[in-house]
């Protein structure tokens, strides 16, 4: 005689207590996800207002080296220029973005006490007998050295003074000779042996600094909690009337 199974009760009650468990727990995850995707796109965003800062920074840094004629040091926040110059919409200015701290900075160093470099044969190093004093982001003043600087085995090299003069018309003299610079004078160290290099060593002898014609720079970009900081060299070109070689003959 067949039995009859007792049927199981409850079976519907738990499934559905499980598809109501699994679908709380995914809209947590989901929930969790969401914020962690708002999370990380306001960093993301947070970093490329920083970088643009940066890159604000060193453009700024890109025309005042354009300017120059020689070196000079400079240090500079713009924190108070973006605080005048830049406002929140009214719309946004309930937002916490509109308060979140914002600047750029730039560090410009292109004088030295001293250069040490190695002179291949018939290489010369370009010294300018003058350097820019920079006011407000200005080059303000022509500032003159008052003496040549001190050479290492001075008599290891040729030792030249080229001038351009307001006609244009280039001059080449003896450093025996030398005026306090104005600028457009320039102090050419020169190897003249066809077969070896030199070690060239320069000091400043009367405290004046001296620029080998490189720059470098350290700029930063600050947005929130974000900060971008980016570094560069630049070798700056020298003056057309200096292209010549006649002051190696």
């Amino acid at each position: 005689m067949p039995h009859n199974l007792p049927k199981p009760k409850g079976n519907i009650l738990i499934f559905t207590i499980f598809i109501l468990f699994a679908s709380a727990l995914l809209g947590v995850l989901v929930s969790i996800m969401m914020r962690d995707f708002l999370k990380y796109s306001n960093e993301i965003a947070h970093y490329h207002q920083a970088n643009a800062l940066a890159k604000s920074a060193s453009e700024l840094w890109f025309m005042l080296i354009g300017e120059s004629r020689a070196g000079f040091d400079f240090e500079w926040n713009g924190e108070g220029l973006l605080k005048a110059n830049f406002s929140c919409p009214v719309e946004k200015n309930e937002k916490e973005e509109c308060w979140l701290p914002r600047s750029f900075s730039l560090k410009i160093k292109g004088l030295k006490n001293q250069i040490s470099i190695f002179l291949k044969p018939g290489q010369s190093l370009t010294l300018p007998t003058f350097w820019h004093a920079v006011d407000n982001f200005k080059l303000d003043k022509i500032q003159g050295r008052t003496h040549i600087p001190t050479v290492d085995n001075a008599s290891d090299f040729k030792h030249t003074i080229v001038q351009e003069n307001n006609n244009w018309e280039t001059s080449i003299t003896n450093p025996g000779i030398y005026q306090q610079g104005a600028d457009n004078t320039y102090y050419v160290i020169s190897n003249l042996d066809i077969t070896n290099g030199k070690q060239l060593n320069v000091s400043n002898k009367d405290w004046s600094p001296l620029f080998d014609g490189i720059f470098s720079m350290i700029v930063e970009g600050k947005y929130g909690d974000k900060v971008v900081s980016k570094e560069y060299q630049l070798n700056q070109t020298l003056p057309d009337f200096l292209q010549s070689d006649n002051y190696l003959k």
